[in-house]
């Protein structure tokens, strides 16, 4: 159908190294008309291509190629067209992810409930208090909250789904939720967090998806959406996973180091940030690196996230 059609050149445009901003907005009209000349129709998107479009539109909305500012003012007016048309596109789709959640979060498979939270928050990120900027940011913030809370009560009420996240997928679903600030349970937190720490050979996490899973379960303790033990419990395998990832780095001092792709200063910094704040005992911002008394299972968890994390 058209929606099928529209959804993958979005996805062709996002993957394309030389996209203009001009195909950007006429790929993301067509798949929004096209999604609302078909609304009758209830399973004109399943969840696959709702995911996919997500995906899609929040690459392209990250691009250069449809930032704001630079150029003429031509260029800069179908950079506008382009980044109000993704917005639209996304808002829709991020709707009817919400709106028909009993059908399609009941079925969307690991990569994609992975791939629309990391969209769905990356999206969210466009957002601002000026109304101009508001207008042209990257997705509707009730659509956004509504199509997370959706995707969210999957991972929590579907363990086979969470049982098939892999490392990169896992680390992603966290980083989604800790900037949308929506808290999972306490069995989706470990269970995803027990994928990114998994080992090499099973698809562990790299340094870079290690240290963003770390940096979500700080983030998330810090903003209250799990309790600390429970952040400090799933933490403690990726940062052993992480230590064993940054064993390759060489540090040298005033040096700015970059492997391939890999920004190791920023993995360094990151995961320290978070190794701190998940060290923080509650209520008081201050660090006690030995076990406290009166619950035997906490103060092992404690020393168990100290030890590694030292």
């Amino acid at each position: 159908g058209e929606c099928k059609r529209a959804t993958w050149a979005l996805h062709a445009l996002a993957k394309a190294p030389d996209a203009d901003p001009a195909s950007v907005a006429v790929a993301a009209k067509a798949l929004t008309t096209a999604m609302r000349d078909s609304m009758r129709d209830s399973g004109v998107m399943d969840a696959l291509l709702a995911s996919v479009a997500l995906y899609a539109a929040a690459k392209l909305r990250s691009s250069e190629r449809v930032a704001e500012g630079g150029g003429h003012a031509h260029d800069s007016a179908i950079r506008f067209d382009a980044r109000r048309e993704l917005r639209a596109c996304a808002s829709r789709v991020a709707a009817l992810l919400a709106k028909e959640s009993t059908r399609l979060c009941a079925r969307i498979d690991a990569r994609g409930a992975s791939n629309a939270l990391w969209a769905l928050a990356t999206l969210a990120s466009f957002g601002g208090s000026n109304a101009r900027v508001t207008l042209e940011g990257g997705v509707g913030e009730r659509e956004r909250r509504d199509a997370t809370r959706a995707l969210v009560g999957a991972l929590n009420g579907r363990p086979e789904l969470r049982a098939a996240f892999n490392a990169r997928d896992a680390a992603n679903a966290l980083w989604g939720c800790a900037k949308a600030r929506v808290g999972l349970s306490d069995d989706a937190t470990t269970q995803l967090a027990s994928a990114v720490a998994s080992a090499p050979e099973g698809g562990g996490a790299n340094a870079v998806e290690a240290s963003m899973a770390l940096w979500a379960l700080a983030s998330m303790r810090g903003d209250g959406t799990i309790d600390a033990r429970s952040a400090r419990l799933a933490a403690t395998g990726i940062v052993r996973r992480l230590a064993e990832s940054v064993k390759s780095f060489t540090v040298t001092r005033g040096a700015t180091i970059n492997t391939g792709e890999v920004d190791q200063h920023r993995v360094v910094a990151n995961a320290s940030w978070a190794a701190a704040k998940l060290s923080e005992r509650e209520g008081t911002g201050l660090f006690f690196p030995k076990p406290r008394d009166g619950d035997d299972d906490f103060a092992e968890s404690d020393a168990d996230f100290d030890a590694a994390a030292t």
